[in-house]
């Protein structure tokens, strides 16, 4: 066996991940292992994750999962990334940490449907979040969990992310972070204000102009509270390029200050 084999099962070992059919390409999510590490061995709580191309819904497929360890410790959350679907197993001594529904709520909202190349970031949020639900029932203090932003799952503003017309939005700002950005005020406003403007007139247009703004803040709120963990080497990506760019930027916007500011109160039918 080659030193990169021995290498790859070792990290694969620690990671709290298991990887199967090829999928070992994936990069590791660097926290998860960590939290899920320190996890076990202070509370006996053992979370799992399983990753596969093309799960095989059988018993027998199951069975080779929980045949280490104590599966009545085990929470265990298998991922088809071929087919986008998932399928989770809790052990006995852990349905009363966590209820089952609230389980199955939290995997399916932070992990179903995402855009893949920030999977390993979702991955790492949701060992955070059930690590911090287990370490608050357990009573004890995760030294792993510290200076990491844990959703707040138990919160209105996180549980309103599954409703619409929220829930739409969150969608959207997954499929594509940058077109979200650039046409769901351009939407909404065409929504609240030019459509009623053109339906009840501008009166009513002024109103729906108040809600819009109200509409397009709590949006942002609700967005920042599902998704603050999950784009965080992006952010530090964007980051390095803006400082990298800034005097290309500032030049740009300094040449095009009045061309950009015309456009925009013209666009919003804002007053100059």
């Amino acid at each position: 066996m080659s030193l990169t084999a021995v290498f790859l099962a070792a990290a694969l070992t620690l990671s709290g991940i298991e990887y199967r059919q090829n999928t070992e390409g994936i990069i590791l999510p660097p926290l998860t292992g960590r939290i899920t590490g320190e996890l076990e061995a202070k509370t006996g709580i053992r979370i799992r994750f399983i990753i596969d191309k093309n799960i095989e819904f059988s018993p027998g497929y199951f069975k080779e999962a929980l045949k280490t360890g104590n599966p009545d410790n085990d929470i265990i959350i298998f991922v088809d990334v071929k087919k986008n679907k998932l399928y989770k197993y809790q052990g006995k001594n852990t349905s009363g940490i966590i209820s089952p529904d609230k389980l199955k709520y939290i995997i399916e909202n932070e992990i179903s449907g995402t855009n893949p190349l920030f999977f390993n970031e979702r991955m790492d949020s949701l060992a955070a979040v059930f690590a911090s639900l287990v370490s608050e029932k357990k009573n004890i203090h995760l030294k792993s969990l510290e200076g990491i932003y844990v959703k707040p799952v138990n919160s209105f503003l996180y549980r309103i992310t599954a409703a619409p017309p929220f829930s739409f939005a969150v969608k959207a700002f997954y499929y594509n972070i940058f077109l979200f950005i650039s046409i769901f005020p351009v939407i909404s406003w065409f929504i609240f204000v030019k459509a009623v403007e053109i339906l009840f007139g501008e009166t009513a247009a002024e109103q729906g102009s108040k809600v819009w703004k109200v509409f397009l803040f709590a949006t942002f709120c609700v967005i920042i509270t599902r998704v603050l963990l999950d784009y965080n080497r992006l952010i530090g990506t964007i980051s390095a390029v803006l400082v990298l760019f800034m005097p290309f930027v500032a030049i740009c916007t300094a040449i095009f200050k009045d061309e950009i500011r015309n456009f925009t109160f013209k666009f919003f039918g804002w007053e100059d």
